[in-house]
């Protein structure tokens, strides 16, 4: 009776598991953030570790002329914009084969939740373990959620935490780095979150944008430890904004243009000044959208 007694019943164990697993993934969280995820994510940007998706061919004129703004002296933002997906997609892919490549597609990110994980499922992709990364993710962000109630201000956070573990992966490819070699960010399908914004339960959306957008260019034209290429189809604000940031005081000084085939353009904003033109474009035709 006494041995029976002292056995623990099936509710304690769950408990105590369960309690086990959270203090755990709570005291592992500084070791994840600060060494792992930077390690592993650097680990996914090495060419050897991406498999092309792309079978199209490009003009060779049109590569030479997206590559000559990609390997300047110093890193910059360049926007493609037109043409066909496939015909952008082959050409990113050409302009990154040899270089450490971290290509984020945000086709599905439609709502706060669907951003964040987006941007786990797109920087671990290329590993084998990236099915149990996007487990962990979805783990912390529903334990999180159990915590605090503003569901919006945890995506928010979280967004920024996975963004800094990324600038640290760059970071370690950085100093060793060439023109030639130095890390490239792919961002695809920019407009769908910037579209999904204005959208009725899309309004989490807006300060993640805002934040992605501040690290591409810190991280290219603040640090210049990586160049960003932003491939989008003509009308959307990113294209409009970069093509508004080449003309006038900026052509000569901050910007470069260039003509593809298929009606494409890619043109690279070298300076904050430019930069910023293009950023301010998006927000206005961001808040041109909501009203």
């Amino acid at each position: 009776m006494s041995s029976a007694s002292s056995r623990p019943s099936l509710l304690g164990a769950s408990v105590g598991a369960s309690v086990g697993a959270i203090t755990a993934s709570v005291l592992a969280w500084p070791v994840a953030d600060l060494f792992i995820a930077p390690y592993l994510i650097a680990e996914a940007m090495r060419p050897e570790s991406r498999a092309r998706t792309s079978t199209t061919e490009p003009e060779a004129r049109d590569l030479r002329a997206l590559c000559g703004q990609l390997t300047g002296p110093h890193a910059r933002v360049c926007v493609l914009a037109g043409g066909t997906q496939e015909g952008r997609t082959a050409l990113a892919l050409s302009a990154s084969k040899g270089r450490p490549t971290v290509r984020l597609s945000l086709r599905e990110a439609t709502a706060p939740h669907s951003m964040q994980m987006t941007l786990i499922d797109q920087l671990y992709k290329p590993l084998a373990c990236a099915p149990m990364f996007r487990s962990l993710g979805v783990f912390w962000l529903s334990l999180f959620d159990m915590l605090i109630a503003d569901h919006a201000h945890t995506r928010n956070r979280d967004f920024g935490v996975v963004l800094h573990q990324l600038r640290r992966a760059l970071n370690r490819q950085a100093p060793q780095a060439t023109a030639q070699s130095r890390p490239l960010v792919i961002v695809e399908h920019l407009y769908v979150p910037t579209g999904a914004a204005t959208a009725p339960g899309g309004e989490g959306l807006a300060p993640m944008l805002r934040a992605l957008r501040q690290f591409l260019c810190a991280v290219s034209i603040d640090e210049d430890s990586a160049d960003v290429l932003v491939l989008v189809p003509h009308g959307t604000a990113a294209a409009d904004a970069a093509s508004r940031a080449w003309r006038g005081e900026f052509r000569r000084s901050c910007a470069e243009r260039a003509n593809l085939s298929d009606g494409a353009v890619t043109i690279a904003l070298t300076q904050s000044e430019a930069v910023d033109a293009w950023l301010n474009g998006m927000r206005l035709a961001g808040a041109a959208g909501r009203a």
